[in-house]
């Protein structure tokens, strides 16, 4: 006799701290007539209820016996320690029959006899009855051996409690209960987890793109559905900034297996692979053997759990198996597919960890500083090119392209992503360049997105300004972080992007803008691609400039902004001011920018006695005035 009780778990994404949290509770009370959601299969004449010594069951003497189940389905936050409480009764004749515990694939089991316990209810015989209080603190699963019918030997349970830890508040998956080794993970996908269908992903090779059952299971793929040559896929996009990906899914592994693999791929990467035999597991489903519990063909369920550092805005996630037989002998399903991100710091679009210090590139509005993605500098948009997949990639917009691989169009596709340049595009000598002309400045800022494509070996990617390299990386083919989204299509070599952001002094008012590389084939065998350009500057300020002694000597402090005060600045002393054009400085007796002030309107030479302690920048029009010395001083710009 098969027995299952079946608790079969699906994680929600839902946010709470607590320690023991009860879940759900379910046949407790003394009279025992509803079945709660559980879902029963396969019991003897129908009979789900029943009584042992006048304790109400669920299942029982002449109600569980072989090949009985009973199946609850229930929806959890995130946690990390999972508590069964579940009294289980052994009725009549068991010899040796094992009991097995499972939830989600984790597996308990004791083995049972006739003579255990005492003569309760049941067949009238020497058989015995016994209860057992049974508790676990990992996530479980039950079902039995038993041959034989429900009159002749059974089961029985009642008292059920599913309690939890949860994962902190601020976590969407964990290991632990400490937020530092989870808060950066966030959830980007679920499927397979309530409506079971194809869910966007892509069924290739043989197959149904089909649901299935299994023990009351709804599965994708599963008997019939998923065997050999069965590919299935899917590409998820817009990911956050991100520096690892958590995927999970359970996978379930149905009948005649003979050691063959079932394989899941990252990127066209292999990240897991996991061979299995025939009598691997517990019978649930499938091709009905006849064979006792245990030794044909069997059932397993596996929750797999692949992290992988990663930065793509993109993944490819595929999975597949080495099966050799149809579906109807050999298969496999899956359900509760999640993928999830490790997320950037605020304001970085690159990174190399959670941290506010693991920054590698930073969105607009930011500057990186030592690893941090600072705000600070306003920085001036000039130019924008190549964002929008769309609209942006129908012109060059004063671009000039050179040497692109047979003349063609310079705009390709890579994965999703439209490239100015990419494969069979620009490889030796290929070059971007364009010319800009600035209003006053005094730094630039150019930031894009940099795509390598194919074999490259120890070669260089270079941005030029103005003649000058302010930015060159070497690739080679065991450069980490690579996948396969791209170019030769024959070949293993791969594609790599990241986020270039580069900030250098300049003043010109124009600038020259070369992206080239030292490749030295053609670009069908190594490319190079970008996108998602922009060109900023910081605009230049007219500083006044102060100085300890007169004559403009000394020590000097440049004063470009609001400085709220001298004395912080460590400005001890003023003699000497040197005023730009259009530039009137101020000066007050009061903080706060208050009382009696003197203006200045002209550089000036030699300022006797006179301790200004405050500078401010004020954007309006105050004509010179050469009243009264000050102890405060203000600047004033004529716009």
């Amino acid at each position: 006799m098969k027995t299952i009780l079946l608790i079969l778990l699906s994680v929600q994404i839902l946010l709470a701290q607590d320690p023991w949290v009860t879940h759900y509770t379910a046949f407790t009370s003394a009279e025992i007539n509803d079945l709660d959601g559980w879902v029963v299969k396969k019991a003897f004449k129908g009979n789900t209820f029943s009584k042992c010594d006048k304790v109400s069951l669920v299942g029982g003497y002449g109600a569980f016996g072989k090949g009985a189940t009973a199946l609850k389905q229930l929806n959890l936050p995130p946690h990390y320690k999972l508590k069964i409480n579940v009294q289980l009764w052994k009725i009549d004749s068991w010899d040796n029959e094992i009991m097995f515990v499972l939830v989600d694939g984790f597996i308990w089991q004791a083995k049972w006899h006739y003579s255990e316990g005492a003569n309760l209810c049941g067949a009238a015989n020497d058989w015995k009855e016994a209860f057992y209080n049974i508790e676990f603190e990992q996530v479980q699963f039950l079902t039995s051996n038993l041959d034989e019918d429900a009159l002749n030997e059974s089961w029985a349970f009642r008292d059920f409690k599913l309690s939890f830890q949860r994962c902190h508040s601020e976590c969407a998956v964990c290991g632990d209960n400490k937020p530092d080794n989870c808060f950066f993970w966030t959830n980007v996908a679920t499927n397979w987890n309530k409506q079971i269908s194809l869910e966007g992903w892509t069924l290739d090779g043989e197959g149904k793109a089909e649901s299935n059952e299994c023990a009351g299971v709804q599965l994708f793929g599963g008997f019939g559905k998923l065997g050999r040559k069965a590919n299935l896929w899917k590409r998820f996009t817009n990911l956050p900034p991100h520096y690892q990906v958590k995927v999970k899914v359970q996978m379930w592994k149905i009948d005649s297996w003979d050691n063959e693999l079932f394989l899941m791929e990252i990127d066209d990467q292999e990240k897991f692979r996991q061979a299995f035999a025939y009598n691997e597991g517990v019978d649930l489903c499938g091709v009905d053997t006849g064979a006792k519990q245990g030794e044909g063909w069997a059932e397993k369920i596996v929750n797999i759990e692949i992290n992988v550092p990663h930065k793509f805005p993109e993944v490819k996630v595929l999975m597949k198996s080495t099966l050799d037989e149809p579906p109807e002998n050999e298969s496999w399903g899956v359900r509760d597919f999640q993928l999830f991100a490790a997320q950037c710091f605020k304001g970085c679009t690159g990174c190399t960890g959670p941290a506010k210090s693991d920054c590698t590139s930073c969105g607009q509005g930011f500057d990186l500083v030592n690893g941090e993605c600072k705000e600070g500098i306003k920085w001036m948009t000039l130019n924008r090119f190549f964002f929008n997949d769309e609209q942006d990639f129908q012109g060059l917009y004063d671009w000039v392209p050179s040497n692109v691989f047979q003349n063609q169009n310079p705009f390709s596709t890579c994965g999703q992503k439209k490239l100015f340049g990419g494969y069979q595009r620009f490889g030796a000598k290929g070059k971007a360049e364009r010319n800009f002309n600035l209003p006053k400045h005094s730094r630039l800022r150019i930031q894009f997105q940099f795509w390598k494509i194919d074999s490259w070996d120890d070669e260089k990617f270079q941005l030029f300004v103005d003649g000058k390299v302010v930015f060159e990386r070497s690739f080679g083919f065991s450069t980490p972080g690579q996948a396969k989204i791209c170019g030769a299509p024959q070949s293993t070599w791969m594609t790599y992007f990241f986020n270039v952001d580069v900030i250098l002094e300049h003043t010109n008012p124009t600038a020259n803008v070369v992206l080239s590389s030292t490749l030295d084939q053609a670009a069908d065998d190594e490319s190079w691609g970008f996108r998602e350009f922009q060109i900023l500057y910081e605009l230049k300020e007219d500083c006044v400039e102060l100085y300890t002694e007169c004559g403009f000597k000394g020590t000097k402090f440049d004063v470009c902004r609001d400085t709220p005060s001298l004395a912080r600045e460590k400005i001890s002393q003023v003699k000497s001011i040197k005023i730009p054009p259009g530039v009137v400085v101020q000066g007050f007796d009061e903080e706060v920018y208050k009382g009696k002030t003197v203006k200045f309107s002209q550089s000036q030479d030699c300022l006797e006695e006179i301790q200004f302690s405050f500078i401010q920048k004020k954007f309006e029009i105050i004509q010179a005035d050469d009243s009264v010395l000050a102890a405060n001083l203000r600047r004033i710009r004529f716009d």
